[in-house]
């Protein structure tokens, strides 16, 4: 689709249906159909574990939605902040810099140290199976909310003259009703 096109299709919609992000530093940068297609079937993976009870990796792709988005947030909100690798730091960063919610940012931080407990904690004992299914249920609906934050708080809503702007490579125009759905079927 060229630019034109992009431009075209815009003007069908009203503003806020469509919102820009800065890509740069959340690792969106190399193959977006890659990208686009695991993301379209991240939520599916995630039932289809817990069903299969395999919640070591249930928790996997939850953190890997979470801290996706958190990058997110941080790069659109700070984007003069060096971005932490860490989980737990990177959380951090997106309370304090780019101001993520005080409420979600604590139950974000619960799941964090939970699924690390749990994780870590399995092979010498110091927790159960039953300890990672547990985190794995808590954290249902935790990157839903997330998105919801990010999508409500950060980006920049698109208009067919502000499109001309931007060019990054990894940045993102995406469609604010598409992520609600996305971020609504993270929640199961």
């Amino acid at each position: 689709m060229s630019a034109d096109d992009i431009r075209k299709a815009l003007r069908d919609f009203p503003p806020g249906t469509f919102k820009f992000f800065s890509g740069g530093g959340t690792g969106v940068d190399g193959d977006i159909i890659a990208h686009s297609t695991n993301y379209a079937e991240v939520a599916s993976r995630i039932r289809f574990a817990e069903a299969a009870g395999c919640d070591l990796e249930a928790i996997s792709l939850r953190l890997q939605v979470i801290d996706f988005w958190l990058r997110i947030l941080l790069v659109n909100r700070a984007p003069d902040v060096k971005r932490q690798r860490e989980t737990g730091r990177l959380l951090e960063q997106c309370f304090h810099e780019a101001g993520l919610e005080k409420n979600l940012y604590d139950r974000l931080l619960l799941f964090n140290r939970t699924r690390t407990d749990a994780i870590h904690g399995f092979v010498i004992g110091a927790a159960s199976y039953s300890d990672i299914t547990k985190a794995a249920r808590s954290s249902a609906g935790l990157a839903g909310e997330l998105i919801g934050f990010v999508i409500q708080h950060a980006g920049v809503v698109v208009t067919p003259e502000s499109f001309e702007t931007w060019h990054g490579v990894g940045d993102m125009i995406l469609n604010v009703a598409d992520i609600a759905r996305q971020a609504a079927s993270l929640g199961a």
